[in-house]
């Protein structure tokens, strides 16, 4: 008798198609298999038909799939169930559902495209990590095009770890630079337009203002299903950059002071040379040409000195000769020093000193030098006819200190001048006569020694043509104490 047409279409159907299907009574005995089942779920000790299923399956033991089967079974419910079958060495997709008082089980063989996918997965974290153990920072950006084709903003599509380290940034996904940054410059996005329209990597080092930073880029076009997008690896040169602007800074400030000091030495030498000439004459005035050579050779002298000190100051040979001293009268020695350049400069000079001691743990040598020398460039960058004013005071509110200002009405200093006013060899403008010159070396000789006894130093200025204030802070001490804790000195 043949089969019923129906049924004779429907297991047409099943065995044509390339997933297995098969179907269990309450017994769980195996009462349907399509051909697919036949070759892809391979059971154990003979054919499936007839079987018990848990017989020719006892790989199902434990895992997910006979989870699926059971409650399919009891609650009779649909189910779905993915996972590896060890015996088999495959991955399967397994749906179950009820059928009469058993279920029919659907399996599909997917491998394939679960190793494909896991693959991929462990590609990408591959990617993933690689990107985020870079040292340098990583992003995908989509460039965006004016009307008229040029490009005017970019979109994060994708940045690594280290990105905002890098830049500042923070929850950049989606957005573009200028919502972020909206002073971002133009050079950035002809840069990465270039880039994205003809494909060809390029390097360059660039200014990002809008981020105060400075950077070293390579960047290059990334081509995917989505279009053309440019990938950048950057790296933060911001302090590189400072590192090269201060150095070229100060061998500029070098040279500037190798040709000083050429003019310095080269003007006493030519009187000493005359001088020695006049002596070879009869009749001479020895007494003249002596005060003359003397005069000349003291000036040497203290450019000689300061070239030591600095060369001792860097070094870090600068050994203080400490004691508890009171600083007015070494006040008054360094204004004694410094009286005949004052004098000569037609400059008024007034000090106001403590009625009584002030007395500070230091090297009462190194202190005279640090107040002469103050002295000495307030004299040099005022105008003939000028006023400075000198000032030893304790704060009332900070009575463990002592303050010594010095204030002139000279030629000031502007901004940029200031930040630099400590720094070896930095030298402001002066008078055309050059009168007293000097190297440019003692305010940098004093903030090391004013810093060598705990102490700070700071200038200002309300700009050229304003004058200047230095002002010294020294750690105050009882005259009987010993010495006191170092104090942090702001960089005038």
């Amino acid at each position: 008798m043949s089969a019923h047409p129906v049924l004779a279409n429907a297991t047409a159907i099943l065995d044509s198609i390339p997933d297995a299907f098969l179907a269990v009574d309450e017994h769980w005995q195996i009462v349907y298999v399509n051909r697919a089942a036949e070759q892809l779920l391979v059971g154990v000790g003979g054919p499936l038909l007839g079987a018990n299923m848990w017989d020719a399956y006892p790989g199902l033991a434990g895992t997910d799939f006979e989870r699926l089967y059971l409650e399919t079974a009891a609650e009779r419910t649909h189910g779905k169930s993915t996972g590896y079958y060890a015996d088999h060495g495959r991955w399967y997709e397994a749906s179950a559902f009820p059928s009469g008082n058993g279920i029919a089980i659907y399996v599909r063989d997917v491998s394939a495209s679960f190793t494909s996918e896991r693959a991929m997965r462990r590609s990408e974290a591959r990617y993933r990590s690689l990107f985020d153990s870079i040292d340098e920072g990583f992003c995908l950006i989509e460039m965006l095009f004016d009307r008229d084709g040029m490009p005017c903003d970019y979109r994060f599509i994708e940045t690594n770890r280290v990105f905002k380290a890098n830049t500042g940034l923070t929850d950049t996904i989606g957005k573009r630079i200028r919502e972020l940054v909206p002073t971002h410059e133009q050079h950035w996005f002809d840069i990465y337009g270039d880039v994205h329209q003809t494909g060809k990597p390029v390097r360059f080092e660039q200014e990002a203002k809008g981020l105060d930073r400075w950077y070293d880029v390579y960047a290059f076009a990334v081509d995917d299903e989505e279009g053309r997008q440019v990938a950048v690896l950057f790296k933060d040169i911001t302090e590189r950059r400072r590192r090269e602007h201060e150095l070229e800074n100060t061998s500029r400030a070098k040279d500037e002071f190798l040709a000083m000091l050429a003019h310095e030495l080269r003007n006493p030498l030519a009187p000493i040379s005359a001088a020695a000439d006049v002596l070879g004459m009869p009749g001479a005035d020895t007494a003249r040409i002596g005060q003359i050579l003397g005069r000349q050779v003291r000036h040497m002298k203290m450019l000689v000195d300061d070239l030591l000190d600095v060369s001792r100051v860097t070094r870090g040979l600068t050994v203080l000769e400490n004691m508890t001293v009171d600083l007015v009268p070494l006040v008054r020695l360094a204004v004694e020093q410094t009286q005949p350049l004052i004098d000569e400069r037609g400059h008024r000079l007034a000090v106001d000193l403590p009625a009584g001691p002030v007395a500070v743990f230091g090297d009462p040598k190194r202190l005279v030098q640090v107040t002469a020398n103050l002295l000495n460039n307030a004299a040099k960058y005022t105008p003939r006819g000028g006023r400075i004013a000198l000032r030893l005071a304790v704060p009332a509110a900070q009575p463990d200190q002592v303050q010594l200002t010095i204030q002139d009405n000279g030629i000031g200093m502007p901004a940029a001048l200031i930040d630099r006013a400590f720094d070896l060899f930095t030298q402001g403008q002066r008078e055309a006569d050059r009168a007293q010159g000097g190297l440019g070396v003692g305010l940098a000789l004093v903030r090391t020694l004013v810093e060598l006894h705990g102490g700070c130093v700071v200038a200002a200025s309300a700009g050229p043509g304003e004058g200047c204030t230095f002002t010294v802070t020294l750690p105050r001490v009882e005259a009987s104490t010993g010495t006191v804790p170092a104090r942090d000195c702001p960089r005038g």
